[in-house]
């Protein structure tokens, strides 16, 4: 029979005197589930919360203290159901509103052309980006083609990204909200994405050059090496470290939180030689090379693509150690105690229903769920997972899209669409479009991740082998 134990239950004073995380909320929800505490004692660690979850929240509703969530259906003003009338609010609270309104509302009510004067009215706040982005992604075409042509000032990097695809068509604009897209972008990832469609629309090698002295190996520079027929350098997989033991607990959440929080007080204080010499000195062991990366990613940029615990991964082929470390990446910078905010655990972030479902599969008796932050039962667990993904899906990046999304959203959300067949600009295109963002974000960066690992492994594959694929879409999955 299998027993499932919360197995790390910390008591209450314990969790009192913590600082303030993510991995103390996690306890709290434990202690809070496990344990009958008075109306006072749960006003007490409501006091002591980070980040007040869906879950926090109803645990926190059965001492009056917050009220349980409920999904609160927005009030739409009667003129949100004719764009006529709906034009001829202001600008800002147009956007307003309009922020509150879904795809279908949209398509099934204001599918209706807005005039280009009113539209650089709308261009004028940061709302609009969202705006845009929202239309662009709906199938509302008569409002869609409302933005066909208009030319802002005022966009940020988003929307300019997405105008700029949304004007393919007329390459002189569309380089012109590239453009912008690249100098509004603050992270190297968009600069990149920005950089690639330059080259896709001009097909001038010099952008291919460019993204080849990014500072970030991700979807769109590894394109540009394979293309250019060069190879990406500056990998770091080890930091080589002399020391064994750390100074922190690394299979405990709370102890790498008090060590991340008094790690980021100290850094505060240091010059740029301080704090490399501080984080070398702290975190350069064997055990503690992810919390090492954690720190420098920010600090020294470079491309980490750590080995990590590779003697857990050996019994699988080279292709799934590949993913598996893609995805861990991803997820936790290889850190086996992290906990997001919504409470997936682990280095593969595991969330608690998911973990309960697999150590049942797996037969583990009196497995506790401590052992979700064991490395090699993390990545049993995923293995696992993604023997149940890979029997329908057959392309790394499709794979993602499921790990993030579930299996369900990816086959509503991507394969039951138009997705890859849609212009000639494919698959960049549908790799752009796709909804929501997270997944799709998501996914891009565990396939270039993928390529690396696959390479690092010995196995040679390349992205554009992985994305020319996609084209024929419907020979990458089976349901």
């Amino acid at each position: 029979m299998l027993w499932i134990s919360f197995g790390f239950s910390v008591g209450f004073k314990t969790l009192s005197s913590k600082p303030k995380s993510i991995e103390k909320d996690f306890y709290i929800y434990l202690y809070m589930q496990n344990h009958k505490i008075s109306k006072k004692n749960a006003k007490r660690l409501f006091k002591n919360i980070k980040h007040l979850n869906k879950k926090l929240k109803n645990e926190f509703a059965k001492y009056d203290i917050v009220k349980k969530s409920i999904h609160k259906v927005y009030k739409k003003p009667d003129y949100c159901f004719d764009m006529k009338e709906f034009v001829k609010v202001p600008p800002y609270r147009f956007l307003k509103v309009f922020s509150h309104l879904s795809i279908w509302h949209i398509e099934r009510y204001l599918n209706t052309p807005i005039s280009a004067n009113y539209l650089q009215r709308l261009a004028k706040y940061s709302l609009f980006n969202s705006f845009v982005k929202k239309v662009l992604s709906s199938n509302a075409n008569n409002l869609k083609a409302s933005l066909k042509g208009i030319k802002s000032f005022h966009t940020k990097a988003e929307a300019s990204f997405y105008l700029a695809l949304f004007n393919l068509e007329n390459k002189s604009l569309a380089t012109f909200y590239l453009f912008r897209a690249k100098k509004k972008a603050i992270s190297q990832f968009k600069k990149d994405r920005a950089t690639l469609w330059l080259y896709l629309i001009s097909k001038d090698k010099k952008y291919l050059r460019l993204l080849t002295n990014s500072t970030e190996l991700n979807i769109y520079s590894l394109y540009a090496y394979e293309n250019l027929q060069k190879t990406f350098a500056n990998i770091l997989t080890s930091f080589n470290p002399t020391k064994n033991k750390p100074s922190f607990d690394t299979t405990n959440p709370l102890s790498w939180a008090k060590t991340r929080i008094k790690t980021y007080k100290k850094l505060s204080h240091l010059s740029y030689k301080q704090k490399i010499y501080y984080l070398n000195k702290t975190f350069k062991t064997k055990k503690s090379e992810p919390h090492l990366s954690f720190f420098l990613k920010d600090i020294k940029p470079n491309n980490y693509f750590l080995l990590y615990h590779m003697k857990d991964l050996q019994n699988y082929s080279k292709k799934r150690q590949a993913l598996l470390l893609a995805i861990a990446r991803q997820e936790s910078q290889f850190i086996p105690t992290a906990i997001s905010p919504s409470f997936a655990l682990g280095l593969m972030q595991f969330m608690p229903f998911l973990v309960t479902h697999t150590a049942k599969k797996l037969g583990l008796n009196n497995f506790k769920y401590r052992d979700i932050f064991n490395p090699k039962i993390a990545y049993r667990f995923a293995n696992d997972h993604l023997d149940y993904l890979e029997k329908h899906l057959y392309n790394p990046l499709l794979v993602a899209y499921a790990y993030n999304g579930g299996i369900g959203y990816t086959k509503r959300n991507i394969l039951q669409k138009n997705y890859f067949k849609l212009n000639s600009y494919e698959p960049f295109y549908s790799l752009e479009m796709i909804t929501p963002r997270e997944p799709m974000h998501y996914a891009k960066k565990v396939l270039a991740n993928y390529v690396v690992y696959c390479n690092l492994l010995g196995v040679p594959i390349t992205e554009t082998e992985l994305l020319e694929r996609l084209k024929d879409i419907d020979n990458n999955y089976s349901f």
